[in-house]
């Protein structure tokens, strides 16, 4: 009797998990526009202002795409974890690209994705959600 209330314990702590990382995954899926960054070396700060570059991402459920003035430049598969960050020590909510690299993130009360690069001299990054969000069918015709 133990073994199985020990087995219903595990089965639950894992699906709470999962629950936890589909519902991190859905909070995300959209497009965000740039709105500024934050760090490098020098701790310097970069706006589509000052770069002259206007970034969006595109969330799906599967895949992160980066478009720079309209043009796509980056294209990853991801997953969602609770990870210890590098930086602090804490467990985050950590997007984890197939690169390897990986960024923290939450999503203020106004709406915005506050992406932070899970290493020392990063850039932590401000996104706000795209107002118009097209249907999936558009956004893969329109790109």
């Amino acid at each position: 009797m133990k073994k199985l209330f020990l087995l219903l314990v595990l089965v639950w702590a894992i699906s709470c998990e999962r629950q936890d990382e589909n519902s991190a995954k859905e909070s995300l899926i959209g497009n965000w526009e740039w709105i500024s960054s934050t760090g490098g070396i020098d701790g310097r700060t970069e706006t589509p202002a000052s770069t002259g570059k206007q970034v969006k991402i595109v969330i799906t459920k599967d895949s992160v795409k980066v478009y720079e003035n309209s043009v796509l430049k980056q294209k990853n598969s991801y997953k969602i974890s609770r990870e210890k960050s590098v930086l602090d020590n804490k467990i985050k909510d950590m997007i984890i690209y197939n690169s390897g690299f990986r960024d923290s993130f939450m999503i203020d009360s106004q709406n915005q994705l506050h992406l932070i690069g899970d290493c020392f001299d990063c850039f932590a990054s401000l996104y706000k959600k795209a107002e118009n969000q097209p249907s999936q069918a558009r956004q893969i015709a329109s790109f």
